[in-house]
């Protein structure tokens, strides 16, 4: 406790009262000063979290203080050796160190032991051959140890030089008890900063790294290539100052070989040179490397430090001398540990590939970080396979209806030959009949006629009903007349038989395929229904247009409009975007309350799609 008085002691027996000299009243004062001085700087320094910063400050006043020659401070590394971490006014050689610290060594035991500061006044009267030789070179012939104390935890000794011996007051011997209770304490202080601020520096560095490493994910979250995906991933590791290189299995997990590497072309040259065979073709077994696959298959990060011995096992036909020239060209120095940080990429529970990670700045402490990356990247992959098919069922939906499309389209065509030919004919040879038996009837039988001539109008209104069926099952003159001049054909029958006012404009477009040609008359057919059957419209307007690049659909109403959201699906606007999605175009609807609606579907030419 701080109010016991603790004895200043020689090692061999207590200090005796010794008369004071006489002094002036100006240098009592001063000297009281000067304690009260050093009461407040070691209260200051309790605050202060650098214990290096700590022991400098205060070693010098105490020497100053205490009258001493100089002094030193040392923290215990194992029970019997210590640490030196301050100094003043010392010789700093190696000799005078070495022996500065024999000679201490006993008197720490001795200190320790009682928990209490030491004062040995007279190095010559000892047996201690350490101490007599420290006093034969440096002169000194006294020393005083403090005991650096945390709760009677010895932790370290703060020693001052005297080259005369003194005698020390009652309120020296508690100040100096004080001291080596507060240094232990700031000791302990400091150390439980340094270790916080250790595990705070590793988190941020973990954070720094995992937020840099969540980029590069994130960056190729519009791929759909997962060999794009990999190769870009690589591209960003190496921005990132990470080498990696991606290992994927053989179907039985046997062997496995080197999907991608980030080294530049012309080093990889150079190291399948060292090596005598190819990289990129070569099997690799990774059981050659002991506890190397069972921690694969659980899906466990690693990190591997002696990566000389894993290259050694892994690739045990290639002479040691060229395996260090290629770990040289590979980035790893053998004079500098540089780990090798390897992630398993595992997706609903399969091993899909490894992922080797080096770089100067990789540290162990980093693979928390790491295995969050490697949960990233096996999400990133489920969701880039999951697009992939997403994709593919789309395509094969894509392909199943142009095919369901090809077949209408040819069985209408069929059918339209056949009302064409068959049915149109028929009625034709009907109405000739008629027409002859009209001839041949007396003129005394009026009422006969009149029904003969409404036979014939009615003959006449359905052949004009089967051609127009005919025509819209499968106009004829998209393969004789073309895109523009079969449109405008049709709207003049729409407007003829709807009685709505539709203006038609076209620019020459150039040569479509048979299934865009159907696919927009088809559209074209849809839109103006829809137009006669919910819009209410008085006037419509259709034009076709065209750059290099794509042919344009516009068919524009003033009718009442909808709202295009919660009609996406209806009004047979399904059925068009399967259509137009067919021949690799897209469908725009804009529609307004009163206003009107607009349609316009864009089909990309030849060239365009041929290019991409």
């Amino acid at each position: 406790m701080l109010s016991e008085r603790p004895r200043l002691e020689s090692v061999n027996e207590p200090l005796t009262a010794k008369p004071a000299a006489e002094q002036t009243k100006a240098d009592e004062s001063r000297h009281q000063h000067e304690l009260h001085a050093l009461i407040d700087l070691t209260a200051a320094l309790g605050a202060s979290t650098d214990i290096d910063i700590s022991l400098r400050v205060l070693l010098e006043r105490m020497v100053w203080s205490f009258g001493a020659v100089g002094g030193e401070c040392r923290l215990l590394a194992t029970p019997d050796d210590s640490n030196l971490l301050a100094q003043h006014g010392l010789d700093p050689g190696d000799e005078a160190t070495a022996l500065r610290r024999a000679a201490v060594r006993e008197l720490s035991e001795h200190a320790f032991r009682r928990r209490e500061p030491l004062y040995l006044g007279d190095l010559t009267d000892t047996a201690h051959r350490a101490r007599r030789e420290l006093m034969r070179s440096t002169g000194f012939r006294a020393l005083l140890f403090v005991p650096l104390l945390n709760e009677q935890e010895p932790l370290g000794m703060l020693t001052l030089y005297y080259r005369e011996p003194r005698e020390f007051s009652a309120d020296e011997r508690d100040l100096l008890f004080a001291i080596g209770k507060q240094l232990g304490a700031n000791i302990v202080r400091s150390r439980l900063y340094e270790a916080e601020r250790g595990r705070a520096d590793t988190l941020h560095r973990s954070y720094t790294l995992l937020v840099s490493l969540s980029h590069a994910v994130a960056n190729l979250q519009d791929l759909t290539s997962a060999d794009e995906w990999f190769r870009r991933l690589l591209k960003e590791l190496l921005r990132r100052r990470l080498h990696s290189a991606l290992l994927v299995p053989d179907p039985d997990e046997s062997s496995w070989r080197l999907r991608g590497i980030s080294l530049q072309p012309s080093t990889l040259q150079l190291i399948e040179k060292y090596l005598g065979f190819d990289l990129l073709t070569t099997r690799l077994r990774v059981e050659q490397v002991p506890r190397l696959l069972p921690t694969i298959r659980a899906g466990t990060p690693l990190v591997l430090s002696n990566v000389p011995l894993i290259a050694h096992h892994w690739l045990p036909q290639v002479p040691q001398r060229q395996l260090d020239h290629v770990l040289l060209l590979a980035g790893f120095v053998r004079q500098r540990e540089r780990p090798l940080v390897l992630l398993p990429l595992r997706i609903d529970g399969n091993i899909e590939g490894l992922l080797l990670l080096w770089g100067g700045h990789i540290k162990r402490e980093d693979l928390p970080a790491f295995t969050v990356f490697a949960h990233h990247i096996a999400n990133a992959l489920r969701a880039l396979r999951l697009r992939e098919q997403v994709d593919l069922a789309h395509e094969r939906l894509r392909r199943l209806t142009t095919q369901v499309m090809t077949i209408q389209e040819e069985e209408r065509a069929r059918i339209s030959r056949e009302l064409h030919d068959e049915a149109g004919q028929a009625l034709t040879a009907l109405k000739i009949e008629l027409s002859l038996l009209a001839h041949e009837l007396p003129a005394e039988s009026p009422t006969v006629q009149q029904r003969m001539r409404e036979t014939l109008s009615q003959v006449d209104d359905l052949l004009a009903a089967i051609r127009r069926m005919a025509h819209e099952m499968h106009p004829p003159a998209l393969e004789t007349l073309g895109l523009s001049a079969t449109l405008e054909g049709y709207c003049e029958m729409f407007g003829q038989r709807t009685r709505i006012s539709l203006d038609y404009q076209a620019e020459s477009p150039r040569d479509l395929s048979p299934s865009a040609s159907i696919a927009l008359y088809r559209i074209l057919q849809e839109a103006l229904t829809n137009v006669a059957r919910h819009a209410e419209a008085t006037h419509v307007e259709v034009a076709l247009t065209c750059d290099d690049h794509s042919l344009t659909l516009s068919v524009q109403d003033d009718g009442r409009g909808f709202d295009a959201q919660q009609q996406a699906g209806g009004l047979g606007l399904a059925g068009m975007r399967e259509r137009i999605d067919a021949i690799g175009g897209w469908l725009q609807v804009e529609s307004e309350l009163d206003v009107g609606t607009t349609l316009t579907v864009h089909v990309p030419l030849p060239s365009e799609r041929n290019d991409g």
